[in-house]
């Protein structure tokens, strides 16, 4: 479909908490009565191309990392509204979620041109949409990691925004960009194991219909332009809202905070997502009791959403709020979490730092029963059964 040419005024939309909202406004969402004030100057050079997964005639040129014009500055959203027990939260800088321009229209283009030539769409995040990730992408990865370029654009202002040292080591471990389309367009609300997320619309904002980032202790849906970040916490509970007509591409990336590692010290990507080394490694102030707050809103809103039930289980056992733990993780497997053998191998773990040993054998033998093949959980099984055995109690 051949794009309508057009042109647009440049306006200027208010700052936070003042004048007129912009088109990236909230919609929906609990009337919270959040606006996402952008103090943005949008140039629309374009209508855009309502993208259907095919190529456009003429492919955009790719951009030079480093040289886009200056952009209007990022906004804050205001987490005013916020339930009192969110305002006692150690560390107040992981409340906010920021909504930043970042790249240019011929960028986005750019951008979502290169993964459709790729077209390896797979649902690769286990979740209801398609992604190629930037590690199959040379010429985005290296563009992206140019130095000055984007990625340093990004670092930048998670440091800025988050209050880290300016130069505190940041690491993105992974990275896929999206496409939310037909029948495989929602991401159900979830938290991220990673420090700081971003996602960066590509699609041009009037080229598709619903979709958006819901984030649920803000109580709101974000809709951003074309072009603008948003960054939260990784901990933050979110959403990718269902597409109703049209296509959405976005850029994601998870971000580490790296704490207590050398210079230079790598790590496996089994290492990077084990949520376990991440508060014992990486933890950043305030991170734990923020999750489990944000963890126990997004459940008492969304009492299906079990990876929660799962994780916020994980931290209050390493919290030890054993009780607590329990119940949650439990509530992980009676809502449908799939890898009910990770389930039982956790619920073990709180037995055992309880000294309930043989319930914790008993949840051992579940794990086996389901997944005879994860060898950690059969170890487990064997080595607490050969100690019980010995203690004369099986």
């Amino acid at each position: 479909m051949k794009a309508a040419r057009e042109k647009k005024k440049a306006s200027a939309s208010s700052t936070a908490g003042a004048g007129k909202p912009s088109s990236a406004q909230k919609k929906g969402g609990g009337g919270s009565g959040l606006f996402i004030g952008l103090g943005v100057a949008v140039l629309a050079i374009g209508a855009g191309v309502m993208h259907s997964g095919l190529l456009r005639a003429a492919p955009p040129q790719a951009p030079e990392a480093g040289k886009r014009p200056a952009l209007a500055p990022a906004q804050k959203l205001d987490p005013s509204h916020l339930a009192e027990t969110h305002k006692t939260l150690p560390n107040q800088d992981l409340l906010n979620v920021w909504v930043t321009p970042v790249l240019s229209k011929a960028e986005c283009e750019w951008l979502m041109h290169v993964a459709d030539e790729k077209n390896d769409w797979k649902p690769r995040l286990n979740y209801d949409t398609r992604e190629v990730q930037l590690t199959q992408l040379a010429k985005i990865s290296e563009w992206v990691a140019t130095k000055g370029g984007v990625q340093d654009r990004v670092f930048e202002l998670l440091r800025k925004q988050f209050h880290l040292e300016d130069d505190r080591p940041l690491e993105r471990f992974s990275s896929n960009i999206i496409r939310y389309e037909g029948a495989h367009n929602e991401v159900m609300m979830h938290s991220d194991i990673s420090h700081f997320t971003f996602n960066v619309l590509l699609s041009d904002h009037r080229s598709f219909s619903g979709g958006g980032t819901g984030m649920s202790h803000l109580n709101t849906t974000l809709h951003p332009e074309q072009g603008q970040m948003i960054s939260y916490y990784g901990n933050a509970f979110h959403s990718g809202e269902p597409v109703t007509k049209g296509v959405r591409y976005i850029w994601q990336g998870f971000v580490n905070a790296n704490i207590n590692r050398d210079a230079g010290e790598s790590l496996t990507q089994e290492q990077d997502n084990d949520p376990d080394r991440m508060g014992d490694e990486m933890k950043l102030h305030g991170d734990e009791k923020t999750h489990i707050a944000f963890g126990q809103q997004a459940l008492a809103n969304r009492p299906e959403m079990y990876d929660g039930w799962f994780s916020v289980g994980n931290l209050l056992r390493n919290a030890g709020r054993h009780d607590e733990s329990t119940l949650y993780l439990k509530n992980a497997l009676d809502s449908g979490y799939k890898a009910k053998d990770v389930v039982y191998s956790k619920l073990a773990e709180t037995y055992v730092q309880q000294q309930r040993l043989t319930e914790a054998h008993a949840e051992l033998a579940k794990a086996v029963e389901f997944n005879p093949k994860n060898d950690i959980v059969v170890n487990m099984f064997k080595d607490l059964g050969r100690h019980l055995k010995k203690a004369g109690k099986i």
